[in-house]
């Protein structure tokens, strides 16, 4: 029995990577072999390894939206995820840096000119780590924000120039007033080293500590005005946090695409929990039934992702708001993704028996960094839920802004 050795939905309609045709995505795709080659050196170090540190910044990789006007790809959504979901069938921990990078790059653009020529000025692949959950505090001083605080974690802080925090700005009573996104240089931060988990080991996702740092103000932007979808002059503004949810659901997409491609290799050398009953493990009809739904399972990522991107960049193309229903529904679509990328994991380690869980299979890898990133609050699966049921049945629901 043949073993399957292509792609089924190689050039297919519903596929953003295959059908995207940059040469970015094809620049992401021939960076794999190199990728998967030092991904165990990356998890026993914590954090991507120089060389390919240098091969993803070399190829604009962590600044995908830096406007072209300051040099940079300039990249939009469909791109983008096709870079990160090429990355991460390389390397979970590779395409979830790539993505917190450029994706909180994109949000450093909605500060002011001047604050994205200081940061992309002299080098326009330069990354931007990011935590958008409040922390710390900040306090109101002549000309900007004194800022202190604790923020973890902030995956690919090891290479970057820029950090950018979410702080809680008080009033002299201790009374919250804002919420905002604060830029500050790498140099003005301490990155302590708490990252230590099963899975993502090499996101170097440590903890970044500040302490009384002064934020001039052209680096400062409001959370809910960043958030709200409209600009202070009505316009609309690019659904980010739509963006964000989609990006990082891609780089779930590559990390199980990248099973499915290893257990087929697998199966092409007759290797397999079936091959203990059938000379030849595809004859074994277990192995071939669970095939089967792996690959109708990863084809179901793909088509949830596709419709998040086209709502979001048929959105940005006419410039209109993308609103909270639909918002809510892309994050319905990224826990479908969710859900099936844990479900697909399951029967690829089936497909593989033991032999899965051995240290140099780059399956047990992948099931670690799938197991750990679909517990991210921006794709799990149970948080995504109730967003979008309460957006179904009309519960207000502010806790976390959904454009």
């Amino acid at each position: 029995m043949s073993v399957l050795t292509h792609d089924p939905y190689a050039g297919h309609p519903a596929d953003p990577v295959r059908t995207s045709g940059t040469a970015l995505v094809e620049q992401a795709r021939r960076l794999v072999p190199l990728l998967r080659s030092r991904a165990a050196a990356a998890d026993e170090q914590g954090r991507l390894t120089d060389d390919v540190t240098t091969a993803l910044h070399d190829a604009g990789f962590f600044s995908l939206h830096t406007p072209r006007a300051l040099g940079g790809p300039g990249a939009g959504l469909a791109t983008a995820v096709g870079v990160h979901r090429e990355l991460a069938r390389g390397h979970g921990s590779a395409g979830w840096v790539t993505m917190i990078l450029s994706t909180s790059g994109l949000f450093t653009t909605q500060l002011a000119d001047r604050t994205q020529r200081e940061v992309w000025a002299q080098d326009p692949a330069a990354g931007v780590a990011a935590n958008l959950v409040p922390s710390g505090t900040a306090r109101r001083v002549a000309g900007g924000l004194v800022v202190s605080g604790r923020w973890r974690p902030l995956s690919g802080v090891h290479h970057v120039g820029w950090v950018v925090v979410t702080v809680p700005v008080l009033d002299a009573g201790g009374a919250t007033v804002d919420v905002v996104l604060a830029l500050l240089p790498a140099t003005d931060v301490t990155v302590e080293r708490t990252w230590s988990v099963a899975g993502m080991q090499g996101t170097g996702s440590d903890t970044v500590a500040v302490e009384d740092a002064f934020v001039p103000d052209h680096r400062v932007v409001s959370l809910p005005e960043v958030t709200s979808g409209t600009g202070p002059d009505g316009s609309p503004r690019p659904p980010l946090m739509s963006v964000a949810v989609l990006t990082a659901a891609a780089t779930v997409v590559g990390m199980t695409e990248g099973a499915l491609e290893h257990t087929t290799a697998l199966l092409s050398r007759g290797r397999s929990v079936g091959s203990s009953v059938y000379r030849n493990a595809v004859d074994s009809p277990s192995v071939q039934a669970a095939m089967a739904q792996a690959a109708s399972l990863v084809d179901t990522m793909r088509l949830h992702l596709q419709r998040g991107v086209d709502d979001v960049e048929r959105a940005t193309s006419e410039r209109t708001p993308l609103g909270e229903p639909v918002a809510a529904r892309v994050r319905m679509d990224a826990a479908r993704i969710s859900g099936a990328a844990r479900e697909t994991m399951d029967l690829l380690l089936d497909v593989g028996g033991a032999g899965s869980f051995a240290l140099d299979n780059p399956v047990q890898r992948l099931w670690r960094d799938v197991s750990v990133v679909t517990r991210h609050p921006l794709v799990t699966p149970a948080l995504n839920r109730e967003v979008y049921s309460r957006a179904l049945l009309g519960i207000p629901t502010q806790v976390v802004p959904l454009v």
